[in-house]
C-alpha cells in the first residue's frame, strides 16, 4: 500500500510539473509558412542563424525565442530578472514553408542556477558540413574564480541532433591554472591537459570505451561532463 501511494504521489507531481511546464513553454506549431509563425504570443525571436542542415540543399534555420515576461530568482540578493528560452531547429521544405525538426526548453541557458552568473550563452552557427554549434561562456562575480568557455557541436543523425564533439576552456583567475578538454563522441577520443599554478602541463589522450553521440536532450551547460556515466569505463591510453 505504501509503495502504491509512492507512485500515485509522483505521478501527481509529475502531471503538475508537466502543466506548469505546457503553460511556461507553449507548443510550437510543426508548420509553417514562415518562420515569423513560429513566434508564439508574448515570445519574442532571440536570434536565428540559417544553413543546410540535413543536407537537402534547402536553407534550414536555427533559432532563440524568449519570454516577454520576465521572473526573477527567490531570495536574490542581486534582484535580477530572467526570460525563459525556447530553442527551435526548422527545416525548409521543397514545397516551401518550413518544418520544426526540434523543441527544445532547457538548453539554452540563462543563467538562472546562479545570479552572479553573467549571461552564459554567446553563439550559434551552422557550419557548411551541417553541424551545429554553441558557444556558452561561464564567468561569475561571486562565488569563483574560474573563468569557463563550452563549445557544443551537434549533428542531424538518426534522425534526432546528436552532439558529436565537445571543447571546454578554464582559466583560474587568481593562481592563472589552466585546463582544457576536447571531447570527439563518433571517434571516442577524449584529450585533456592542465597547467598548475608553477606552469606544469600535464596532457593525456584516451580513447573512452562505449563512448557515443548524445541526444540534446540529455545535455544539461550548467554541469555538462564529457565523461559522465563511463568513469567505470577503463580508457585505453594512446
Amino acid at each position: 500500500i505504501l509503495n502504491m501511494k509512492k507512485r500515485l504521489l509522483l505521478s501527481l507531481v509529475l502531471f503538475i510539473s508537466g502543466l506548469i511546464s505546457a503553460q511556461v513553454y507553449p507548443k510550437l506549431k510543426k508548420e509553417t509558412a514562415n518562420l515569423d509563425q513560429f513566434i508564439p504570443k508574448g515570445w519574442e525571436l532571440m536570434g536565428s542563424v540559417n544553413g543546410d542542415i540535413n543536407k537537402d540543399g534547402i536553407m534550414d534555420y536555427v533559432f532563440i525565442l524568449e519570454s516577454k515576461e520576465k521572473y526573477k530568482i527567490l531570495d536574490d540578493f542581486m534582484n535580477k530578472e530572467f526570460a525563459h528560452r525556447i530553442l527551435g531547429i526548422a527545416f525548409g521544405k521543397k514545397e516551401g514553408g518550413y518544418h520544426l525538426a526540434l523543441q527544445n526548453n532547457k538548453f539554452i541557458i540563462n543563467g538562472d542556477q546562479n545570479s552572479s552568473l553573467d549571461e552564459p550563452f554567446q553563439d550559434m552557427e551552422i557550419k557548411k558540413n551541417g553541424t551545429i554549434w554553441f558557444k556558452f561562456y561561464f564567468f561569475y562575480s561571486a562565488g569563483s574564480w574560474w573563468i569557463s568557455n563550452d563549445t557544443y557541436v551537434f549533428r542531424y543523425q538518426n534522425n534526432r541532433f546528436e552532439l558529436i564533439g565537445h571543447e571546454s576552456s578554464s582559466l583560474h583567475r587568481a593562481t592563472h591554472e589552466e585546463s582544457t578538454t576536447s571531447t570527439n563522441f563518433s571517434t571516442q577520443m577524449h584529450h585533456s591537459t592542465y597547467t598548475d599554478e608553477n606552469g606544469k602541463t600535464e596532457t593525456v589522450k584516451k580513447k573512452v570505451k562505449n563512448m557515443k553521440p548524445l541526444p540534446m536532450e540529455e545535455i544539461n551547460p550548467y554541469d555538462f561532463n564529457p565523461l559522465a556515466n563511463l568513469q567505470n569505463e577503463l580508457p585505453h591510453a594512446i
